[in-house]
């Protein structure tokens, strides 16, 4: 079996002179691929040099922003094309989900041709929910979650020794 995994980029795939636009892979023959096929734009995602698990229904859009993922647990996967579900597929694999690399797969010769802005790798299926919400703010799972506490201090709160003199507040600033 395969270890679950989803590879997640946002990049810009330039035209290139090779025929695959690599945006993950490995070194080893047995590892797991993520790519762009530059001559028809779908996304691949296969075993390096092995076999093909599944292609896409949408494409990549060359010289334009895209962000693309793909989820993966033997035998089912699932292709996003910004933020939207494109295209699920059904083949069982048996890869290594060790050792990948950003933008190449060197144990079969594609690179990746383009600027690659975002990316991101877990071993575990991502939910459709947060895919989407990576689309949305790719940065957002790096910002700390801020949970403010609005207060009044109350006499038991008030230092030893302290007077604590209770207020009534009105309307626009008026007070008794």
């Amino acid at each position: 079996g395969s270890t679950p995994l989803t590879f997640v980029v946002l990049a810009i795939p330039r035209n290139a002179v090779s025929v695959h636009h690599a945006m993950f892979g490995g070194s080893s023959a047995d590892c797991a691929e993520f790519r762009i096929n530059t001559l028809t734009r779908v996304l691949n995602f296969l075993e390096c040099g092995i076999a093909n698990l599944g292609t896409s229904s949408g494409l990549a859009v060359l010289n334009t922003l895209n962000f693309l993922a793909v989820t993966y647990a033997t035998p089912a996967g699932i292709f996003y094309i910004n933020g939207a579900l494109d295209s699920t597929f059904s083949t069982a694999g048996s890869f290594s989900a060790a050792n990948n690399q950003v933008g190449s797969a060197t144990a079969v010769g594609d690179n990746f041709e383009g600027q690659i802005i975002y990316a991101g790798a877990w071993t575990r299926v991502l939910s459709a929910t947060e895919i989407c919400r990576l689309w949305i703010e790719p940065y957002a799972f790096l910002q700390p979650v801020i949970r403010r506490r609005w207060f009044m201090p109350s006499a038991a709160e008030a230092p030893a020794g302290s007077t604590v003199t209770p207020r009534s507040f009105g309307l626009l600033g008026v007070g008794a």
